[in-house]
């Protein structure tokens, strides 16, 4: 039994911080169309391309921010740019931080203006951002679906306590009830997670 609670408290922890992680995900997917509009407009002002960066860095929000202060922080060290910004696309890849990076990479190998290719990198960017907030739309449906379905046992077995609490002795009060109890929550955060997973569509 305490090998289970264990297993059930672990698997617990290493589910939080998985959500953890998949929000910062979404919500640096949702700040880079602004990132780049940020750096664009930047260096249409005449700033340099490390002064747009460490602008960014300042004026964005966490997580975004921190990303770009931890790849100034690096450089300033004397850490070259290039081998700064890797962390970047290793830690958080998506198509538009890849694009992001190379045109700053190929901006500094280069020595030419980034504008041009930013402006078309922040037109896809939003666009995709889009198409991500209208296809969240049409799968929210599904999405509450399940969350209801797997609450609804722990809906109804609250009930039937607060009508009985004798009806439930069986379950709560013997080890093979509590082992049926543990395998029902297992069951129903599987089924949870299988339907948030059918409902998620990659852009």
């Amino acid at each position: 039994m305490r090998s289970l609670v264990l297993t059930l408290k672990t698997g617990l922890y290493r589910g939080l911080s998985w959500l953890r992680l998949r929000r910062q995900r979404v919500r640096l997917q949702q700040q880079l169309p602004a990132a780049i509009g940020l750096l664009t407009t930047a260096m249409a002002a005449g700033h340099s391309l490390k002064s747009s960066l460490r602008e960014l860095a300042e004026t964005m929000d966490e997580p975004l921010s921190l990303l770009f202060a931890n790849t100034l922080s690096h450089h300033a060290a004397g850490e070259p740019l290039e081998k700064a910004l890797e962390p970047l696309l290793r830690n958080h890849p998506s198509e538009e931080m890849e694009l992001l990076v190379s045109a700053i990479l190929s901006a500094m190998e280069s020595g030419g203006s980034i504008r041009q290719v930013l402006n078309r990198i922040e037109s896809m960017a939003l666009s995709k951002k889009a198409l991500r907030e209208r296809l969240q739309a049409m799968t929210a449906q599904s999405r509450l679906q399940g969350i209801i379905m797997a609450m609804l046992p722990l809906f109804v077995m609250a009930a039937i306590y607060m009508m009985d609490p004798e009806y439930l002795q069986p379950i709560l009060q013997t080890n093979h009830g509590r082992w049926v109890l543990m395998g029902t929550l297992i069951m129903n955060g599987i089924g949870l997670l299988w339907i948030r997973r059918i409902s998620r569509i990659s852009i």
